[in-house]
């Protein structure tokens, strides 16, 4: 009897069987073999790691010498199961910066429907927690939502800041789901998702980014016009067309209208009645991730300040004070997310 795998037709060496053959050998060192049936596996993607716990159309035949049958071979007929089961899928969110951060990468994954609730102070959040993550399914490995997709069934993710909570779905088949919850769930496309003062949408637009050509050639006239004012000439503050705006979807984080309200009549109030080192120390400490349009927003306020100050006479706020990128938050925490002190309502709109 021969050792290792043997597959009905021959591959050359460093095809996907040849790989199959190398991980089969790692994981079960005993005597056994396999039997492939018409296609083993889709070409992967250029560069794509080989996942060998997945395997699609396989029969396994044979049985290895510790009477041992693995758990991960498929055969078609139903779903994958991985050798670890269910993990406990990370889902308690540290902080503000970190849900927007997470919200922002699955939205561009594709979880487009969503509904938000609150976990009111009689409830356990962990009952909570252990009853969205089992009835949503929002618990399931990568590979096993990767399954779901191919199926055209929908994923499902539950993140849980405090006692504010945001169930998350993808297009996909869930009878359960579009029936029971069709009166709360929302399309980001269409209702924002507002959330301690941001706003995250999904919409097509945004800027196309400029060449390098044309950035050499924005920041020559912009020296030359530095120059001209060093030297006490006159010059012409240089002016550009925007660049065009693009088709595809993106994800869109700003500040809800109530946020930026309240930030302009509260920068307007200050304006023309303290110094500006306080003004400028109040735009460094918003605690607001400079995304693209969150910095259009805060740049719409700091100009309104800057003409109220210029009216009265008073040295203008410079344009640094809103510039910066967003940062990588840490963004799931294993500790409780719940205790008495820091419970709190949060924007439970979902605008």
């Amino acid at each position: 009897m021969k050792t290792g795998v043997q597959p009905r037709h021959g591959w050359p060496l460093g095809s996907q069987a040849a790989k199959a053959k190398v991980c089969a050998q790692a994981v079960f060192p005993g005597v056994f073999k396999v039997r492939f049936k018409n296609r083993f596996l889709r070409k992967p993607r250029a560069n794509a790691c080989f996942k060998p716990l997945v395997f699609r159309k396989v029969a396994f035949v044979g049985v290895c010498q510790f009477q041992y049958t693995p758990t991960f071979f498929y055969d078609g007929r139903e779903e994958v199961e991985s050798l670890s089961q269910r993990s406990s899928q990370r889902y308690l969110v540290a902080n503000v910066d970190g849900m927007v951060q997470q919200l922002v990468t699955l939205i561009a994954k594709g979880y487009r429907y969503y509904f938000v609730g609150a976990i009111k102070l009689h409830e356990d959040p962990h009952k909570i927690d252990a009853r969205m993550l089992d009835y949503y399914d929002a618990d399931l490995t990568k590979g096993q939502r990767e399954v779901r997709k191919r199926h055209r069934r929908a994923n499902f993710r539950y993140l849980r800041w405090h006692d504010w909570y945001i169930v998350l779905a993808t297009e996909g088949s869930a009878p359960k789901f579009w029936r029971e919850d069709r009166s709360r769930i929302r399309d980001v496309q269409n209702v924002p998702i507002r959330f301690k003062g941001y706003s995250i949408s999904y919409q097509a637009g945004g800027y196309a980014k400029l060449t390098p050509e044309e950035k050499a050639e924005r920041a020559a006239a912009w020296e030359a016009y530095k120059l001209a004012k060093a030297a006490g000439q006159q010059a012409q503050r240089p002016r550009f067309p925007r660049p065009p705006r693009e088709k595809r979807y993106r994800v869109h984080v700003s500040l809800d209208e109530e946020c930026y309200a309240g930030l302009k009549a509260y920068f307007l109030n200050i304006a023309t009645h303290r110094q500006a080192p306080f003004i400028v120390s109040e735009f460094e400490t918003l605690p607001y991730q400079r995304y693209a349009p969150v910095r259009e927003k805060l740049k719409q306020i700091l100009r309104t300040v800057n003409r109220a100050r210029q009216r009265a006479g008073y040295q203008r706020i410079p344009w640094y004070v809103i510039a910066g990128r967003p940062r990588s938050k840490k963004v799931f925490t294993e500790l409780p997310a719940e205790s008495d002190d820091c419970r709190s309502t949060g924007d439970l709109e979902a605008a």
